[in-house]
């Protein structure tokens, strides 16, 4: 029960705080930027997971504080405040890409599905680099940003080799109830 009021409580809290951004209240900000992310870690903290994602959820969880650390950084002015957010939210995805990579499957399908993504994410990262380095204010940021955008590819990476490798496990399961049986009666409506 407990769960399902944490659940409510963040979604609630987390469009509380998209409905006051325009009111430019700096108290509401702190407040309702932060305390979705603290239910997160609520919600994560008091799950029961089996004893063989004991430290996914660990990793899981010390990822989501820094990612609330990088949030409160962010909520302050200032270059060195950026890079501290910067700084927090990497190290959350290293912790993040660290618990997937416990459960790593290969699979050349997805390493197929993946190469265009690391192209793209190539071709991004050169039009970044391009804009950063055109302001030399900004050059500095160049290394950080970089490096925070490659640990962001490795989730995504991550999300869609996950995909791929559920789909070619559970391929027949699938195609029977897509193609033979058609929508399930509860999927419908």
């Amino acid at each position: 029960m407990l769960r399902k009021w944490l659940i409510v409580a963040i979604l609630v809290t987390g469009v509380t705080h998209l409905a006051t951004l325009s009111l430019d209240s700096t108290i509401l900000n702190w407040i309702f930027k932060l305390l979705p992310m603290a239910l997160i870690i609520v919600l994560a903290v008091s799950s029961q997971p089996a004893d063989k994602f004991r430290m996914y959820k660990i990793l899981v969880v010390i990822g989501l504080i820094f990612s609330i650390a990088g949030d409160a950084f962010l909520l302050k002015n200032g270059n060195q405040w950026f890079m501290f957010g910067l700084s927090s939210f990497m190290v959350g995805h290293l912790l993040y890409v660290a618990a997937m990579i416990r459960r790593w499957e290969f699979s050349l399908l997805a390493l197929l599905c993946v190469a265009p993504i690391g192209v793209y994410s190539w071709l991004i990262g050169w039009q970044l680099h391009n804009g950063i380095m055109a302001d030399s204010g900004q050059s500095d940021l160049w290394l950080p940003v970089a490096v925070y955008v490659g640990v962001r590819l490795l989730d995504y990476v991550d999300v869609l080799r996950r995909t791929v490798v559920y789909c070619e496990q559970h391929r027949e399961r699938i195609r029977w109830q897509a193609v033979v049986e058609g929508p399930r009666p509860e999927d419908v409506g």
